[in-house]
């Protein structure tokens, strides 16, 4: 098995808890950041929707209103993942005859366009694979051959996409436990466009 994440700190975390345990190694990739939120990055929707309430509604409609504030298209998140997937399994160091597990920490909307991107799917199009969940995973098969003949570059198939364990289901995911919460740390909520 081999663990990748994005070089930023929660994803780190999240690879190091899951890596430390089975004492495998991370390596930090940047191109497994999160989408760029240019001007918007660190902003709440709601001081964006202030700012420009054309652009935000673009933005939730995924038309693009937002790349005029600098924010990183999903198409090009997208294929920056994909080419960061296609690269990692293309190194002769996981070429052998044992089968490899490829592990990528990364973030919910890069997760999504990068497994767009890699089964042809339009990252904007609103009929794609939906979101994910904090802490959940998606399963990609990898098959480099169509009716036994090599494939011109590695095909994808979705095994699982936005799972998390049972636990997930029946209590509240996001926050945790309320044992383990302080009065001091706001609950998440679901996002309401």
């Amino acid at each position: 098995m081999v663990v990748y994440s994005s070089d930023l700190f929660r994803a780190l975390r999240t690879a190091h808890a899951f890596a430390d345990i089975l004492g495998l190694p991370v390596t930090p990739d940047p191109r497994l950041r999160e989408r760029s939120f240019g001007q918007w990055e660190g902003l709440t929707r709601d001081e964006v929707r202030a700012a420009d309430a054309g652009a935000y509604a673009s933005w939730k409609r995924h038309e693009g209103g937002e790349t005029a504030y600098g924010v990183e298209s999903r198409r090009a998140v997208g294929k920056r993942g994909a080419k960061a997937v296609r690269d990692i399994i293309a190194d002769p160091a996981y070429a052998g005859e044992r089968p490899v597990t490829l592990m990528l920490v990364g973030h919910g909307s890069w997760i999504v366009a990068t497994i767009s991107e890699l089964l042809g799917l339009d990252p904007d199009g609103m009929n794609a694979i939906g979101s994910m969940r904090n802490a959940c995973w998606s399963r990609l098969a990898v098959r480099h051959t169509v009716n036994g003949k090599p494939a011109a570059q590695p095909m994808f198939d979705l095994v699982e996409h936005n799972q998390g364990p049972a636990v997930a289901s029946l209590g509240d995911w996001e926050n945790g436990p309320a044992d383990l919460r302080g009065p001091h740390m706001p609950d998440w909520k679901p996002i309401n466009w």
